[in-house]
């Protein structure tokens, strides 16, 4: 697998340190530490369409989707659904998987990421792909894409430090909110669902750069290109800065105890979803906040439902350490917490 992730090979080393993505056993050992606790499969980076070619990735898209599935239907008690994986590099195979995976197998939504072995989202190819989730009314997971080979400045051949996750995630998932955005798609599919992981990325906090700032989009560009992108401000049906509101953020919270209903950290109230089913899928207005006296759910360093504007204020959002509550799934399977759990 490391041969074939080109780029993304210090990510899959990441990924093979963690037992409970791939050892079922050991995750329900894991899982079993904590009441109420429930994960969303979904399909762990590097992409498909980084390490297969569009033939073998279109095959192991059914694949992966058609064994999610089987663990769904084996143990519904611990996975009450899953996100569809998709072949982005071959769109026309995608489109077919987005229907099949939601239709026939029952998939909560699709997981894209935020570039296709390099580019654009909002390359014309790609847009079948959103057409398809759009015209199902099911929620797109984006989750960036970005490995060492993606250097940080431009005389060096890698990115050092792990930059390329520390920072380079939050920002290629903003660049990809933006390219949806300025590209029309947001306007072309009316109330596309988007979540994006990591908390939105950048975008929550750099509104004053994403709407005053770009309210003069073209002036810092020379030549044709600064009227083009002028000319993109002219044509939308709301200003720019609203569409980023109708991106959904969720983001990873860290809980501090090992213990089953253990004492929850006062922490600031913020706004949870409630729990889907498999054909239920969250959506505005179901949504509620409360400070619970004990932990009815638990979530160690993991994505988990929490949604917000990206719209919105800091003040508004999830907080680092978060008082998530109640019967809510996990919408990834990245199980990080290895130190937590006691692993080296």
């Amino acid at each position: 697998m490391i041969d074939k992730a080109g780029g993304y090979e210090d990510l899959v080393k990441r990924t093979r340190s963690v037992p409970m993505l791939m050892d079922l056993d050991e995750r329900f050992r894991v899982m079993d530490m904590f009441d109420e606790y429930k994960q969303i499969l979904s399909l762990t980076t590097p992409p498909l369409e980084v390490m297969f070619s569009p033939e073998d990735a279109a095959e192991l898209q059914m694949v992966a989707n058609d064994s999610m599935t089987e663990l769904c239907e084996q143990y519904p008690d611990r996975f009450p659904g899953f996100t569809a994986s998709l072949a982005m590099n071959k769109p026309d195979a995608a489109v077919a998987e987005v229907h099949r995976a939601v239709t026939d197998l029952g998939a909560l939504g699709v997981q894209i990421f935020t570039n296709v072995a390099g580019r654009a989202l909002d390359n014309p190819e790609f847009f079948p792909v959103f057409e398809a989730a759009h015209a199902l009314d099911v929620p797109m997971w984006m989750h960036p894409a970005r490995g060492a080979d993606v250097a940080d400045y431009k005389d060096e051949e890698r990115s050092k430090y792990e930059i390329w996750w520390t920072l380079g995630w939050p920002y290629e998932t903003s660049v990809a909110q933006a390219r949806m955005v300025f590209s029309g798609m947001m306007d072309k599919l009316p109330g596309l669902k988007i979540i994006t992981h990591h908390l939105g990325g950048l975008m929550p906090y750099f509104s004053g750069r994403t709407g005053p700032g770009w309210q003069f989009l073209g002036d810092r560009t020379s030549g044709p290109a600064g009227d083009e992108y002028r000319k993109s401000l002219e044509n939308p049906k709301k200003p720019h800065a609203e569409y980023f509101k109708d991106f959904t953020a969720i983001r990873r919270c860290s809980v501090r105890s090992r213990r089953r209903n253990a004492d929850w950290l006062t922490t600031p109230k913020t706004e949870c979803c409630l729990p889907p089913t498999r054909r239920s899928i969250p959506r505005r207005g179901q949504c509620t906040s409360a400070r619970p006296s004990k932990l009815s759910t638990i979530w160690t360093s993991t994505t988990v439902g929490v949604r917000i504007s990206i719209g919105e204020t800091l003040q508004n959002s999830c907080p680092v350490s978060s008082n998530v509550f109640g019967n809510l799934p996990l919408l990834s399977t990245s199980l990080y917490c290895s130190r937590p759990l006691g692993y080296s």
